[in-house]
């Protein structure tokens, strides 16, 4: 490099041979072991059995109730053992029974977890001529699953293309791509408790939160109860999980343009589209499928909160609206993205005295989302995938107000205009302003909050520049004014109007209803602050003593909150 004027460095780099190609393999592996238990400080079945009996003891686990409670392990199997005559009802027998499960320890780790080696390959290509020069990359990365029913796929593209059309004119094209496939456990959504604030989370097969929470007295090839169904954690696994595929793909182009020195144009345009398909099966075996049937015995059936009690019959009992067949659930997610960017930079020099720096351009940016949902009963897998639906899981739905398939879309749109300016006569006085021009529809059809200008302008004196005053190094800055959109879920300029259907008792009463969702917010608009800083710092000795001085103001205004509002 050579030092040039007003001492900026000056590095000139080399340019790669034309003709030369290069080609680059990169493995990487990663062996993961199976969890302990003597990481956590959790009871062994000898401690948890020493407690169960206590509990049996002061009547807590006798056979009348525990026999058919919606969920029993070791004391629920045994009492439905003696009952369908598989056990002796006798001292021995029993003690027998217990004393197995006593020392049974189950290592859930060891029955739920596996030693493997997770892997990704990734080969790329460069080359290049005078005129242009190419990269091109594909991998591939496979994770054979830490856990039981968890495996991933994922394979990547890439390629970022240069071209030299003349010797201040160059366009670049990116693109890549990626697809991943993975499976896991069928484990649904949390709910909270509106009362309570307790989180659960219904028919929860997570392969850890199991081995965390599940009782190691229990035998890892039986079968205990959960939801008033057959449950053992291996099946389960088997018999309810989720095919995940997830599309990524983006193209890129951007032209870049010096027609004279100091002057930079660009041009940039991108197309993004993603795609989820996530697709739940809970097959006719599963426990989540059986606890919509388990109707015996009556204790049970009075008892089970998935079966289904007909309103409109006062003498009706709860029955099944899965006779037959499982459940699936598929959930699809699009989102089509168009980003454009247009901007100018000017950086000049005159006279080694006035230094300028502008930066100017436009954006637009545009979103579109939609996402469908669809819930379908009595899907049989074992008998080629034919559907056995019962008209009555469409009656209950509409009673409960739930749906059985959604749709929704939603739309972002966003154009700026930018503008920063700086201006420094021999690094002593330098003076800068920003100034943005935006609008966005987050707030809705509000023309009022649509469009907002901001900007700022500070300014700087390094006295430490003047000849008369070179150990001194004070500096003053700056005042700024910024804006901001606000939350993201607040967009009711307008009233926010959304169809619903109302609770009804019975199915024939049903009916499609608007609510107002949110009311009019007419004053809502951007966030806005007004500030004003103040600084000076100042050196002695050579910098060894050092003196800073902050003095700001700061005024927030139109901040959005929330405020509770009566209910009439």
């Amino acid at each position: 490099g050579v030092r040039g004027a007003n001492g900026v460095i000056i590095i000139t780099t080399k340019k790669g041979r034309a003709g030369v190609s290069r080609i680059n393999y990169t493995g990487e592996f990663t062996y993961r072991m199976i969890p302990s238990y003597n990481e956590f400080n959790i009871m062994n079945s000898q401690d948890q059995m020493a407690v169960y009996e206590e509990m049996r003891k002061k009547g807590w686990l006798n056979l009348a109730e525990t026999a058919n409670r919606s969920e029993s392990g070791v004391y629920g199997r045994m009492y439905n053992l003696i009952s369908a005559s598989l056990m002796e009802n006798t001292p021995e027998a029993i003690t027998g029974y217990l004393r197995s499960a006593e020392y049974r320890n189950t290592d859930w780790f060891q029955a739920l977890f596996n030693n493997n080696i997770m892997h990704s390959h990734s080969v790329s290509l460069t080359s290049g001529t005078e005129k242009s020069s190419y990269y091109a990359s594909l991998s591939a990365l496979y994770d054979p699953g830490w856990t039981k029913t968890s495996k991933v796929s994922r394979y990547t593209a890439n390629l970022n293309a240069t071209y030299n059309i003349l010797d201040n004119l160059t366009l670049n094209l990116i693109s890549n791509a990626s697809y991943r496939k993975q499976k896991a456990p069928g484990t649904l959504s949390s709910t909270t408790d509106a009362v309570t604030g307790t989180v659960k989370r219904d028919f929860d097969i997570n392969p850890y939160s199991y081995a965390m929470n599940t009782s190691r007295t229990l035998d890892k090839d039986a079968y205990y109860t959960r939801n008033y169904a057959p449950f053992n954690i291996l099946h389960e696994l088997d018999a309810n999980y989720m095919d995940l595929d997830v599309v990524d793909t983006k193209f890129q182009a951007e032209l870049k343009w010096s027609p004279v020195e100091g002057l930079d144009l660009s041009a940039l345009g991108a197309v993004k589209y993603q795609a989820s398909i996530q697709e739940h099966n809970i097959t006719e075996s599963s426990n989540q499928s059986v606890a919509y049937r388990t109707v015996e015995p009556t204790t049970v059936r009075d008892n089970n909160p998935f079966l289904y009690t007909d309103p409109d019959n006062p003498y009706a009992v709860p029955v099944t609206v899965l006779p037959k067949g499982g459940i699936y659930e598929r959930t699809d997610n699009k989102m089509l993205s168009y980003d454009f960017r247009a901007s100018a930079t000017y950086n000049k020099t005159f006279n080694n005295t006035h230094i300028i720096n502008l930066y100017g351009g436009m954006s637009v940016n545009k979103i579109d989302r939609h996402n469908t949902w669809f819930r379908g009963w009595g899907l049989q897998y074992d008998m080629g995938m034919e559907p056995y639906y019962d008209y009555l899981a469409f009656k209950q739905g509409m009673e409960s107000g739930s749906k059985y398939y959604t749709i929704g879309d939603s739309f972002y749109r966003e154009v700026a205009f930018f503008f920063n300016g700086t201006y420094s006569y021999k690094g002593r006085y330098t003076i800068n302003g920003t100034y943005r021009y935006e609008g966005t529809n987050k707030m809705g059809k509000s023309r009022k909050a649509r469009w907002l200008p901001t900007w700022n302008i500070s300014g700087a004196w390094n006295v430490h520049e003047e000849k008369f005053f070179s150990h001194v190094q004070p500096a003053l800055s700056h005042l700024s004014l910024t804006a901001d959109r606000g939350p993201s879920y607040v967009t009711n300029s307008l009233a926010v109007i959304k169809a619903s259907t109302p609770w009804r008792p019975t199915s024939g009463d049903t009916e499609t209803g608007l609510k107002v969702s949110s009311l009019e917010n007419a004053q809502l608009t951007y966030e806005k602050k007004h500030e004003l800083n103040l600084g000076l710092d100042v050196g002695f000795v050579n910098n060894r003593i050092n003196l800073a001085f902050d003095w700001y103001k700061r005024n927030n205004f139109d901040l959005i909150g929330t405020v509770t509002t009566q209910g009439i």
